[in-house]
């Protein structure tokens, strides 16, 4: 009977034939929307290089070869790579979204793919354990590769990629209140709005705004779907919708066809606009040009620097207000950008690359930018707005007013007036030599400034025992301009070149007496320079020249310096050696011949060799004090706010200054301090730190005014005071001198990652939760340090962890070989995410003890060079 009961064989085989039938069917159909287009459904044994052929041709499939060949050439941004399993149909939604993103960003970044299938052992060498992965690829400039672990979908993939383009927001945040002045900049006269559903920019838009053949001629306005009266002013029907136009010249309209918007079909949208054949926005420009001139009755004339009057040096009519001044005076102002221009090279300094435009949160007019950087490399900056603020990063330029003489009144006829009732004037005669503010032409050796000579006699203190030397080649003496422009270049690498813990000098030197040295340069036109490592295999990098377009070499400028200094810190100068020895190589001359370039400055700071400046009223100079070593800084109205005045308070207390450091670090007392017991690992005596908070340090003492209304001390040299013992930490900060205790010999360390200093509120959190979790991590035989970090002070090693909002929280295992670490992964709102909590911090420990982290390797070289100077071996 129960033979009778079973299923016959043929009817099982029938059924399983359907089944699979079905099931075959039901992968390799494709699914069809109501537009008839198809959907992810595709077929089980379609390879990835088809796929990516028929649905995403953006995204380009990779061989070991090819992929090695791809990542090593010009991908203007990030190289993506899609790491596949080769099995479209298991991973075709992520493929989908990675490919949407590709056609999205295409010329923004470059996509690959790659098949882990076929290429086993690539991946493994890629360290691509689990796919479908995405591995990110930065351009050398943001650091080194490493593994995408953010959700397999649309918008995250694509904030990730954003994160290494946009470097900062450009667009203009559109209401009815402020249309006005988004239409008044006439200096980028064609307006591109865009209206979307979106709360933030797109970030597309963000791109868009800073696309360098776009921006000098564009300003970019974003506005909410949610604002009615301004989407009912541009007549939006659906969005995204995006308009362009020249000023507020509605009649000439044009809005991007509706489709799909990427990054380039908007782009070359906007490009065919100006510079196509149709191109409907050039007399727009061109009437912009022409408003741009300078009137008739504005004509300037800008003085020949080279030329010298037999009354004396011919002084320049401009100069350079304190940083973070809003603008200039009445009367004093530069008001356009020709002249901003030629004010900035008759101060001796390089305007190139220019910032021009309206926007009031920078001074009016014409402003200077001293230190420059990767993500804000503008020096000249020329804001046409109304009015300005002034911003810590920026030096107004003005026109010098003076004030005319009581001859000049009683030959206008006018009545003699006191000097507070005369009429401010545009200098067009030298200003008076007393003017502290006008650089003035000088060749001569006491005007040299402070860069030393390079010579027989100074070159061993000069080199030192490591290091590199940066050495001024020019023929002749050093000017006044040339040593600030040294100057001014230390102090725009300064902090740098701390960060990095590289030493570089800096020196002169005169060719024509130094000939043998400078014939192994080989010089193509001076001045020129070079970065010479005297120490063991002698080598040097050179600056490299502009051309004209006759082949000749152009004098080495400001600019020029700055790329080599980059080019050597970044590793990419390429260095030649010195052939000779380098003792031999001096030329013989007396000491004092090679040391008289080096003005002695009395313990009164005046120069003994200066004019004497006209007499005036006398004025009792602020005398200065010291503080105790391990203060922080100065009281309210007694900081010392100038590398000048801390050198002369240094000098007046009776102590040498040199060697000097001057740099922004928020880990030094604020201001002016000095160090007096050096050593040859830390040689620099007087410190001056431009940060605006400090912080004392137990071997610098802050140089101080002394205030008046304090009893007079003695008038030696003040005792000095017992350092205070320093204020308990609120939690252990991971540094340089705080990382072996740390760390230890075992185990691991988690530390909370801060943009500044941690708060007590954060501090008691952490210690409750180090407390709180002790049992659970003693009970799994682990050691764990807890410890927070400043991702500001410490950036090359924040640098590694890559994250996307503070504060946040890594584990770090710095015994492994290599070291490595593991993220604290941030829950998200919107797509967005949030900053780390008490809950995330309880799951990363969590995770921690039951092996569920996913572990990324850590350079060993972020672990040996720390901030504050401390190096492991």
């Amino acid at each position: 009977m129960a033979l009778h009961c079973r299923p016959s064989l043929l009817r099982v085989g029938l059924l399983h034939v359907l089944l699979l039938a079905f099931s075959v069917a039901k992968l390799s159909a494709d699914a069809e929307d109501g537009n008839g287009k198809s959907t992810s459904a595709i077929d089980i044994n379609v390879d990835l290089e088809s796929y990516l052929g028929e649905k995403h041709p953006v995204v380009e499939p990779m061989s070991p070869r090819s992929l090695t060949s791809a990542l090593s050439g010009k991908c203007v941004g990030p190289s993506v790579v899609f790491f596949s399993t080769g099995m479209v149909a298991k991973e075709v939604s992520q493929l989908k979204d990675f490919g949407e993103v590709a056609e999205e960003l295409d010329g923004l970044a470059c996509f690959k793919a790659m098949s882990c299938r076929r290429w086993q052992d690539e991946c493994a060498n890629y360290n691509v354990n689990r796919a479908p992965a995405i591995l990110f690829f930065p351009t050398w400039r943001q650091g080194p590769a490493y593994q995408y672990f953010g959700k397999m979908e649309h918008r995250p993939i694509a904030a990730e990629v954003m994160k290494h383009i946009t470097s900062r927001e450009s667009t203009f945040g559109l209401s009815m209140d402020n249309l006005d002045n988004f239409f008044k900049d006439t200096l980028r006269p064609i307006k591109v709005i865009l209206i979307s559903s979106r709360k933030s920019t797109p970030l597309i838009f963000q791109a868009l705004s800073q696309d360098t053949d776009l921006w000098p001629n564009m300003a970019f306005g974003f506005g909410v779907q949610s604002d009615k009266a301004l989407a009912e002013h541009f007549k939006v029907k659906a969005v995204p919708w995006v308009g362009a136009q020249c000023g507020k010249d509605e009649a000439s309209r044009e809005i991007y066809p509706e489709g799909k918007a990427t990054f380039r079909s908007l782009r070359n949208w906007l490009m065919r606009l100006v510079f196509g054949n149709d191109a409907v926005f050039q007399g727009c420009l061109a009437q912009a040009l022409l408003d741009a001139e300078a009137p008739a009755e504005e004509v300037y004339e800008v003085p020949d620097l080279e030329e010298e009057e037999e009354g004396g040096d011919l002084e320049v009519p401009y100069q350079k207000l304190a940083v973070g001044a809003a603008g200039c005076p009445p009367g004093a102002e530069i008001k356009t950008v020709k002249e901003c221009e030629d004010a900035i090279n008759a101060l001796g300094l390089d305007p190139e690359p220019r910032w021009v435009s309206t926007y009031p949160g920078l001074p009016q007019g014409c402003s200077f930018r001293d230190a420059i950087s990767v993500k804000s490399p503008e020096r000249m900056h020329f804001n046409s707005a109304q009015s300005g603020t002034g911003r810590n990063d920026l030096r107004p330029i003005c026109k010098v007013v003076t004030k005319p003489s009581k001859a000049t009144e009683d030959t206008e006829g006018k009545d003699t007036a006191t000097p507070s009732q005369s009429t401010p004037t545009i200098a067009s005669t030298p200003a008076s030599p007393s003017t502290p503010s006008t650089p003035k032409k000088s060749s001569s050796a006491t005007k040299a400034g402070k860069v030393p000579e390079l010579s027989k006699h100074t070159h061993r203190e000069l080199f030192g025992k490591d290091g590199f030397c940066l050495i001024y080649l020019r023929q002749g003496r050093i000017t006044h301009e040339e040593s600030q422009m040294l100057e001014v270049l230390m102090i725009k690498f300064g902090a740098q070149l701390l960060e990095q813990g590289t030493k570089l000098r800096v020196a002169w030197m005169d060719v024509s007496i130094e000939q043998r040295l400078g014939r192994t340069f080989a010089m193509k036109s001076l001045p020129s320079a070079v970065i010479l490592n005297p120490h063991k295999r002698p080598r040097f990098a050179a600056v490299k020249h502009k051309v004209t377009e006759a082949g000749e070499s152009l004098p080495a400028r400001e600019g020029d310096i700055a790329q080599l200094i980059s080019r050597v810190l970044a590793g990419e100068a390429r260095f030649a050696t010195v052939r000779g020895l380098l003792p031999s190589m001096w030329a013989e001359r007396s000491p004092a011949s090679s040391t008289e370039t080096f003005p002695t400055i009395p313990s009164t700071g005046r120069d003994p060799n200066k004019e004497k400046p006209p007499p005036k009223k006398k004025q009792k100079l602020p005398g200065y004090r010291k503080l105790q070593y391990g203060a922080e800084g100065c009281s309210a109205g007694m900081e010392i706010k100038t590398v000048e005045e801390c050198e002369k308070a240094i000098r007046s207390l009776g102590i040498d200054p040199e060697p000097r450091w001057v740099a922004n670090y928020p880990m030094l007392p604020a201001g002016c301090s000095v160090r007096e017991g050096s050593d040859d690992n830390s040689p620099e005596r007087m410190h001056y730190n431009a940060a605006e908070q400090g912080k004392g340090r137990k071997d610098l003492a802050p140089i101080c005014k002394r205030d008046p209304s304090r009893p007079a001390e003695s008038a030696s040299a003040p005792a000095e005071e017992v350092p205070p013992a320093p204020p308990a930490a609120l939690f252990p900060e991971l540094a340089g001198r705080t990382h072996r205790e740390l760390f230890g010999t075992e185990g691991y360390c988690l530390v909370y990652l801060k943009e500044g200093k941690i708060t007590k509120k954060e501090a008691k959190m952490l210690t409750q939760l180090e407390k709180q979790l002790a049992p659970q991590v003693k009970a799994h035989d682990m050691r764990l340090s807890w410890a927070w970090m400043n991702v500001h002070v410490e950036r090359k090693l924040a640098s590694v962890f890559d994250m996307e909002v503070f504060p946040s929280a890594v584990v770090i295992d710095p015994h492994d070989k290599p070291p490595r670490f593991t993220p604290l992964v941030h829950e998200e709102s919107e797509g967005e995410p949030l900053p780390a909590d008490e809950e995330g911090l309880m799951l990363l420990v969590n995770m921690l003890l039951s092996g569920d982290t996913e572990f990324r390797p850590l350079p060993p070289s972020r672990l040996t060079v720390w901030a504050d100077g401390t190096t492991t071996v």
